[in-house]
């Protein structure tokens, strides 16, 4: 069985300092759970946010420090297209639709690890809230 676990909100601060969450939102990353996890994009306001054809990825593990970053460039790309190596990676990708990070690594772009890099001051900014999906449970009466 394959299911999603959590879910990530990329936007704009609401209200006053962000007091009322994100408005709007711009892009939505769900996290799968199988025998391998998977990142892919659930909600893009703008499709030009998806980098490249790019529709999912496998972290090169579950607790992958770099997989939420991975996801932003992958899925909200927007706030990265003027780093110097997304061009590069961008070629490098072509018409790549998914990107295994842990059993296919060689077919990473390799300019990836370096875009990485430039990123992490604007990620480190970027409004992100998560959310862990639990059942509602009611009770009838």
């Amino acid at each position: 069985m394959a299911g999603f676990s959590r879910a990530y909100w990329i936007g704009d601060l609401g209200g006053f300092l962000g007091a009322d969450g994100l408005n709007p939102i711009h892009a939505e990353i769900r996290v799968g759970d199988a025998d391998r996890q998977w990142w892919e994009a659930g909600y893009l306001a703008d499709p030009s946010y998806r980098l490249g054809k790019l529709e999912r990825f496998v972290p090169a593990g579950p607790r992958d420090g770099d997989a939420l970053l991975d996801a932003c460039l992958a899925f909200y790309c927007a706030p990265f297209r003027a780093l110097p190596s997304f061009v590069s990676v961008e070629q490098e990708l072509g018409e790549t639709r998914f990107l295994d990070f842990d059993a296919e690594p060689r077919r990473v772009p390799k300019s990836w690890a370096k875009l990485r890099t430039e990123a992490r001051s604007i990620f480190e900014h970027l409004p992100i809230m998560e959310g862990t999906f639990r059942f509602v449970r009611r009770f009838v009466d």
